[in-house]
């Protein structure tokens, strides 16, 4: 997925995900580490940005659970100050994308999340 055959295919791959701000609490481990609580800050269909925890080690995969959801495995691509950026391993369907987004905002009748393409 990083790179296509002329370096394109990870390009067009970002520019079609849709992301959204969101403040959920979730918990994250790497290989047989505990479970561990944080907050995503912000999803889209192809990944997450999550508060950073010291015990994450940038070059594992690891998995997050979101309440009510499977456990998705993801990788991280990026950290920046308190912030890690993750890209899944599969990317979310738009139903289960649009279901957790509704959930961070209230809800199925809670405030529209703002979405935008990146």
């Amino acid at each position: 997925m990083r790179d296509g055959a002329n370096g394109n295919e990870f390009k067009l791959h970002r520019v079609r995900a849709r992301r959204a701000p969101v403040s959920l609490p979730c918990d994250v481990r790497q290989g047989q580490s505990p479970w561990t609580h944080s907050r995503l800050l912000n999803l889209s269909e192809t990944g997450f940005c999550l508060v950073w925890l010291p015990a994450m080690e940038l070059t594992r995969g690891m998995w997050l659970r979101i309440p009510g959801l499977q456990v998705l495995k993801a990788n991280i691509r990026w950290r920046s100050g308190s912030m890690i950026g993750c890209e899944f391993e599969q990317r979310l369907y738009p139903a289960v994308f649009e279901h957790i987004v509704r959930q961070a905002n209230g809800g199925p009748g809670g405030l529209p999340a703002r979405i935008w393409s990146a």
